[in-house]
């Protein structure tokens, strides 16, 4: 399969889409892992790089990378967080900080920025690779 990603900042400036042409999630026994590569888009930053082969973490189950905190509970939402991510799509929409949706955006020296604050973010899941062919889209989410 493969996942598209578009998303609008809250000044509705920038409209951001991202690609990868492979995409799955494991099974409910590895926790919902994710699997993501072949990137592209207009991001500027690949933001879904630390969160590939990590599981799903949620409030009442901790599977990210801080030992002392559970990100699910910091950012108020389920996602594939390591020591809280590079991105957020399942934010509350109300939010203007950590707990809304967002997408980091920029890399210098391996430090992340502040999120990208997101008004929209809409996944696709689509059964073919090639995104030159007409694809059946499997499942729309809109948060």
């Amino acid at each position: 399969m493969a996942l598209e990603i578009n998303m609008k900042s809250k000044d509705k400036k920038d409209h951001m889409r991202v690609r990868y042409s492979n995409f799955s999630i494991g099974p409910e026994s590895e926790n919902y892992t994710l699997h993501v590569s072949g990137y592209s888009g207009n991001a500027t930053y690949n933001a879904l790089v630390y969160q590939n082969n990590l599981q799903f973490t949620t409030k009442d189950a901790d599977h990210d990378d801080r030992s002392l905190d559970n990100c699910a509970s910091l950012l108020e939402g389920g996602w594939w967080y390591g020591n809280c991510s590079a991105s957020n799509l399942n934010g509350d929409f109300n939010e203007t900080d950590a707990k809304g949706i967002w997408w980091r955006e920029d890399v210098h020296n391996q430090v992340l920025p502040s999120p990208h604050l997101l008004c929209y973010s809409e996944m696709k899941f689509y059964k073919h690779k090639r995104y030159a062919e007409k694809w059946t889209v499997s499942r729309i989410w809109n948060f």
